[in-house]
């Protein structure tokens, strides 16, 4: 028989790594205390356990963060858990059973060898040999997250995001969550755990502020009548980043979607350099380069340690991506440069 399960931190909700999960065939509340277990193993990484070939019987069930390693847990020094009712095994061990099968947990996010076409030699992504590889650069993965929110949430329609997706949950890396064999913790919400992450909540903020935003604008992104239509005010044009005109230029990967409302006077502008520099720089502004404020620029600087280091007072738990709360910051004349794939929101 097999059992299997995870240990957690029951304030942070964060995996605990090496402890020990300990078997007692003593159903008595003192039995970690006076003896060691009839089957112990410790968690790996991610806190999950397999504990191989034990009898088909009830055991009491303890996890022990145990500071001595002789499996025995000691009141003043270890940290203690367990499972309030006897467990008893239900799973047969096999070469099948899904609980036993070894997994690459390291990091789903890479392209596991095959060649994407945004893999180039000129690429800000690691390239080895013409083949993509995962960069381990945590902050940039983070700055293509917010592009995908900016291009969802400034599109028009009605915006549809999968819970979770707000403050970065992955469900390691398993994209199948609506089969029989997904439900286990790896796919279960983990309710506060982000908290603890101040990269997940700085994420949070962004999409509840991006949201805001968003609901400031909805004449042009939840129109009531498209553009072409007699009856609707709002203005819309493409636009390139130098001004001219976007004809024949559909190849590229950089432009701009300039709404204008000639009732309110609103004015909003979508900027999206995809290029692997910040060359396409959008040096003209629709209508006048003057009064343009900055709402968000989804630009990694702003969330990595050296935006903090170099601004002591900025808030880690606030998205420093979104300006003025949401509200803007003003823009010096002269236009705004992209940085290489991001997308920044102007308006007036």
């Amino acid at each position: 028989m097999v059992l299997t399960g995870t240990v957690r931190d029951c304030n942070t909700l964060q995996p605990i790594k090496g402890a020990t999960v300990m078997l007692y065939k003593d159903h008595s509340d003192s039995a970690a205390m006076l003896h060691r277990p009839d089957a112990a193993v410790k968690t790996d990484s991610w806190g999950y356990f397999s504990i191989r070939n034990i009898q088909d019987t009830l055991y009491r069930v303890y996890a022990v963060v145990d500071e001595a390693g002789n499996n025995i847990y000691d009141l003043e020094a270890d940290r203690i858990g367990f499972v309030d009712s006897l467990v008893r095994p239900v799973l047969v061990v096999s070469d099948t059973l899904k609980e036993l099968l070894k997994y690459d947990m390291l990091d789903t996010a890479k392209c596991n060898g095959e060649k994407l076409p945004s893999c180039d030699e000129t690429d800000t992504w690691n390239v080895d040999a013409g083949v993509c590889k995962d960069s381990g650069n945590e902050a940039l993965k983070r700055q293509m997250i917010r592009n995908f929110f900016a291009l969802l949430l400034f599109s028009q329609g009605s915006p549809m995001i999968l819970g979770g997706d707000e403050y970065m949950r992955t469900q390691y890396g398993n994209n199948n969550a609506y089969s029989d064999s997904a439900n286990n913790e790896y796919n279960w919400f983990r309710w506060g755990d982000w908290l603890s992450n101040d990269n997940a909540v700085r994420m949070h903020d962004f999409v509840r502020s991006a949201i805001k935003i968003r609901k400031q604008y909805l004449e042009f992104l939840a129109p009531k009548a498209y553009y072409k239509a007699d009856n609707s005010s709002v203005k819309f044009d493409w636009w390139a980043p130098d001004g001219s005109s976007t004809d024949g230029m559909w190849g590229g990967k950089s432009i701009g979607m300039y709404y204008k409302s000639e009732e309110t006077g609103k004015e909003l502008f979508i900027a999206i350099n995809m290029e692997t520099n910040d060359e396409k720089a959008f040096t003209h502004l629709p209508a006048g380069d003057k009064n343009w404020k900055k709402l968000l620029d989804t630009q990694s600087y702003f969330d990595t340690k050296g935006y903090f280091d170099e601004n002591s007072s900025a808030d880690k738990k606030k998205s420093q991506n979104i300006f003025g709360d949401g509200n803007g910051e003003e823009l010096p004349d002269g236009g705004y440069t992209l940085k290489p794939r991001t997308i920044v929101v102007l308006a007036r």
